[in-house]
């Protein structure tokens, strides 16, 4: 007799055992996750308030031929087991809702591999998005996304009275829910399957009659070490169907005034401000539900950390450029000295700070501000635009080329987020005028960068000062000048 044929206890045998999963997969959830990654998710800023725990030499994952760990190899198996037409209704709903959990916990980390590869992951041996291990990876995920997307297409009771714990979608989310209520790498990745889990939900059924209701039961928006990750989740998950919610709006109100009287040397600081952006992105394309003089406190109190810039971590950093940047569009009308203070301090952050870290945490923040100073740009062609606004970045235009051009010679591993930042770098750095720079060699290194956008980008900007050189060597020719025009050598080059 088969194990099909004997009922939900052989099924049951079909699969990995659901505690030894979790356990060996809570090896990968124990080290603090790179910090670029939050480039790449919806949820970034939830990246920056993990604080990890080192990985004692017992725990080092086990691996077989191919590089894979233990817990990749179940995912593997589970994800092909649950693509077979296996009759699933005789599963427990506990169990089929942990398998569903455990599976997508771990094709996020994979996904998060993939994004950023590095030694220590659940594959071994990714070197480009052509090798073995990263083909499995992308497969995984594909796979395991298409499981749950067929699973919450069958759920009408979502649209209804929403979640129910009797359910395996409503099984699901108590999981993630009640694993993310925490500081720690486990909670970040549960966030993360749950903000995906409501999306596909969403997308498939509607937005819930009683959401309100849920919310409101469930009393987790709020900014603290055990609620910002499942409310974050939440947020991102649901999206713009929040814009009618009054949990949200009493929430927005809440985080934007909580705002003028933090500090950056606070610990809950980060906290309050990586979920704000997660709530303020619901509204990315309306008004933000908050009066304008608290929006304009808000943006003073910001601004003003830039004072002290040595208290503010760099997840700090990222995310108050993200805030400045979101409450941008209802204060742009505002008069006061806080432009050309959030100017500086990107200019900053490009300059002095960009040297001190690794690059890791050095490519959150300085993409936050270059979206930040873009952002300013955009905004002093409205004609709500401040006069403050306008001429804070007239100004500083001499000084944000000069630094857009010394950012373009920071080297960073090849990535996904770093090919993100270098990208808006260079299109940036595209209208730099180097006409007073003098020595313009390094840039013929950059050449050679690895980076096609920032080969580009030296190119266009050398192109336009050999231009200008030449041009002004025929006006001192036809003057009766004495100039040379000398193309500078490459200093330190072959």
């Amino acid at each position: 007799m088969s194990a099909l044929d004997t009922g939900s206890a052989g099924l049951e045998d079909l699969f990995p055992n659901p505690n030894a999963w979790l356990e060996q997969l809570s090896i990968f959830l124990r080290n603090r996750p790179n910090q670029s990654l939050s480039i790449t998710s919806d949820i970034g800023g939830l990246y920056f308030l993990v604080k990890g725990q080192p990985l004692p030499a017992k725990l080092l994952p086990k691996r077989d031929a191919k590089g894979r760990s233990i817990p990749a190899r179940m995912a593997i198996y589970t994800a092909n087991l649950l693509s077979s037409g296996i009759p699933l209704s005789v599963i427990p709903v506990s169990m089929h809702a942990e398998l569903l959990y455990l599976l997508s916990m771990t094709s996020e980390l994979a996904s998060d591999q993939l994004t950023v590869p590095g030694d220590g992951g659940l594959w071994s041996g990714i070197s480009d998005s052509e090798s073995i291990a990263a083909i499995e990876i992308q497969d995984l995920v594909t796979r395991s996304r298409k499981i749950v997307n067929s699973l919450v297409e069958g759920t009408p009771e979502w649209a209804g009275q929403g979640p129910s714990s009797a359910t395996v979608v409503g099984h699901f989310i108590d999981l993630a829910l009640q694993r993310s209520q925490s500081l720690s790498t486990a909670a970040l990745y549960s966030a993360k399957v749950l903000s995906r889990l409501i999306q596909s939900l969403t997308e498939a059924n509607g937005r819930p009659a009683k959401l309100d209701e849920w919310f409101n039961k469930l009393g987790f928006l709020k900014a603290t070490p055990e609620t910002v990750m499942p409310a974050a989740a939440c947020l991102v998950g649901f999206g713009e169907i929040l814009v009618s919610s009054e949990p949200v709006k009493v929430l927005c109100n809440r985080l934007v005034s909580d705002m003028t009287g933090l500090s950056p040397s606070q610990e809950k600081t980060l906290c309050s401000i990586a979920l704000l952006n997660a709530c303020l992105s619901v509204y990315v394309n309306t008004r933000i539900p908050v009066d304008n003089r608290r929006q304009t406190l808000a943006l003073k109190q910001l601004t003003s950390w830039t004072d002290t810039p040595g208290e503010i971590s760099s997840g700090l950093a990222s995310e108050t450029c993200k805030a400045i940047l979101r409450i941008l569009p209802g204060v742009k009308s505002v008069y006061g000295p806080y432009w050309g203070q959030a100017i500086d301090y990107c200019i900053l952050l490009w300059t002095m700070m960009a040297f001190e870290d690794t690059a890791a945490d050095r490519l959150p923040y300085v993409f936050a501000s270059l979206k930040l100073i873009n952002g300013i740009k955009l905004a002093s062609e409205d004609e709500e635009a401040s006069d403050d606004l306008i001429d804070s970045l007239k100004e500083r235009a001499e000084d944000i080329n000069r630094a857009l051009a010394q950012l373009l010679k920071l080297t960073t591993e090849p990535t996904q987020p770093s090919r993100i930042v270098e990208s808006l770098l260079a299109r940036m750095a595209d209208g730099v005028e180097l006409e007073r720079y003098g020595d313009l060699s390094d840039f013929y290194q950059l050449i050679a960068s690895e980076s096609r956008d920032i080969q580009t980008a030296a190119f266009r900007i050398l192109h336009r000062a050999i231009t200008e050189a030449q041009k002004q060597l025929s006006v001192d020719i036809l003057l009766e000048k004495t100039g040379t025009f000398c193309i500078p050598t490459v200093r330190g080059g072959n």
